[in-house]
């Protein structure tokens, strides 16, 4: 088996359990947008993502470096430092999740009146920070990880997801504060899970295990240079949020909200490849093989994109129409925001493949720097844009650091010579798509029914238009799908005998 159908094989599992996760991570938030109202909607993850934040302090590496100490023991057959690595951390997570959680709770009274300007954000912070606590705990996944238990692994954000739903459901008749417990309880919950999971795979009572300072040293050390990248990563998930609440308003959050994960639909694609293509890329460049690397990634970006541009258009032609489907009429106010973050997805796509292929070759430190200009970039567009142009803003200034990121960590590696970026295939992609957004423009004018049909006719055609320029201008070509067919995935036998 070659490496493209490696990848594609190994994602193929991940991806199916990461769309699961996603499906309900998003059916969730769904059933919370249509059944709290938008001030207390915005509210929740106001405060879910100010805690989150925390998450960058508790961990300064610590979770890469338990995946990475744990499989190199694991290959040496020591159980008994594996079980220390996973004391060491523990330990050290807790510590530090104790103190910071504690310092927020404090300063609890003053956030909610200062920060989030609702008397009810005080009620909520509490369960939220225990779930913090507890999330020290969730941190054994990477344990499932370092010892190659990827189904294992893969599980874990699908059972969040689903017990999380479920506690909602049974708690939502208590109102804000019973959504905040079902957060908690569902913590517990999954922490019990992962270590029965453990059980499974790791003898975790029968071998001796100990808080070894030495191997704490080593695993801090590990560590440092990841924290950095780590903290830029932490700003990208909460930085906007964040800012939405100190500048706008928590109904403003609540818009925001929504706009956000429904435009991070193709990001769960991309998660499951980016899990997998990491130990390849490690094992060509240690093999010196980068002709390989390049053959690979060159292939990924150009379908990346390609798949990408199909799932931007839909979100741009009928962003009203996707947002009160899902979430309601109510959440309106999104749509433009939604439009922007679509279009990000095609950066972030690229932009996600070629910051994990960096560190796969091990340059953690130039990855550092690409994700912190990134971040500071996105930091700053936010703090000029968000005050005068509100949630539209906070979009413009994701796609923007996205691009910025992009271009760096394009032109790290095609100064490696890691990667050819297809360009004459990507712009005749980007002109099929072009194409297709015209077909659907043009549908939408030409068509009067009520916004369903309207929507299901104009995709369609779309749909139509963008694979027959696709075929028109010879942008895929048959030998690469028969990569995907021979690697397990269901290729429809019309599309090889069109390409």
């Amino acid at each position: 088996m070659n490496y493209a159908e490696r990848i594609i094989k190994g994602s193929f599992w991940i991806f199916t359990m990461y769309f699961i996760g996603g499906f309900f991570s998003t059916l969730l938030r769904v059933y919370l947008a249509r059944n709290l109202s938008v001030e207390d909607f915005g509210l929740l993850y106001a405060v879910l993502s100010a805690v989150g934040f925390l998450v960058v302090f508790k961990d300064i590496g610590f979770s890469s470096a338990m995946t990475r100490f744990i499989a190199q023991f694991r290959a040496k057959n020591d159980s008994e430092s594996i079980k220390s690595v996973i004391y060491s951390v523990i330990a050290m997570q807790l510590f530090l999740a104790l103190i910071f959680s504690s310092v927020f709770f404090v300063l609890s009274p003053y956030l909610a009146s200062a920060f989030f300007k609702s008397a009810k954000a005080e009620t909520i912070i509490f369960p939220i920070l225990v779930s913090f606590i507890f999330g020290v705990f969730v941190s054994l996944q990477y344990v499932l990880q370092g010892l190659g238990k990827i189904e294992l692994y893969s599980l874990v954000e699908p059972f969040r997801n689903i017990i999380t739903l479920a506690f909602a459901v049974v708690l939502l008749p208590m109102g804000l504060l019973g959504v905040s417990y079902s957060y908690l309880f569902s913590t517990i919950a999954l922490t019990i899970i992962l270590f029965l999971m453990i059980l499974k795979s790791f003898p975790f009572f029968s071998v001796k295990g100990h808080f070894d300072r030495k191997l704490t040293k080593e695993i801090v050390d590990f560590g440092k240079p990841l924290f950095f990248s780590n903290i830029g990563g932490v700003f990208l998930g909460y930085a906007d949020t964040i800012m939405i609440t100190a500048f706008l308003s928590v109904s403003d959050v609540g818009l925001y909200q929504v706009a956000l994960p429904t435009s991070q639909i193709l990001w769960v694609l991309l998660g499951s490849v980016s899990i997998v293509i990491l130990p390849i890329v490690s094992e060509l460049w240690a093999k010196g093989d980068a002709a390989t690397i390049s053959r690979i990634l060159s292939l990924m970006l150009k379908f990346s994109f390609i798949v990408a541009i199909p799932f931007v258009i839909t979100i741009v032609a009928f962003p009203e129409v996707i947002i009160t489907m899902l979430f309601g009429s109510k959440y309106a106010g999104a749509s433009t925001a939604l439009q922007i973050l679509a279009i990000n997805s095609i950066f972030y796509t690229v932009f996600s493949v070629t910051s994990i292929s960096i560190i796969g070759i091990g340059k953690t430190r130039e990855n550092m720097r690409i994700v912190l200009t990134l971040s500071a970039a996105n930091i700053l567009i936010n703090l000029l844009l968000i005050p005068s142009v509100g949630i539209t803003g906070a979009a413009v200034a994701t796609l923007v650091s996205y691009f910025i990121g992009t271009v760096l960590a394009v032109s790290y590696l095609k100064k490696m010579s890691l990667v050819d970026v297809y360009a004459h295939d990507i712009v005749k992609a980007f002109f099929c798509g072009a194409a297709a957004f015209a077909a659907i423009t043009f549908t939408k004018h030409l068509v009067s029914a009520d916004p369903w049909h309207e929507a299901v006719i104009a995709l369609f055609l779309g749909s139509v238009v963008y694979l027959a320029s696709l075929y028109l201008t010879k942008t895929v070509k048959k030998d690469e799908l028969l990569i995907l067919k021979k690697s397990g995935i269901p290729v429809p036998e019309f599309l090889l005998k069109l390409f």
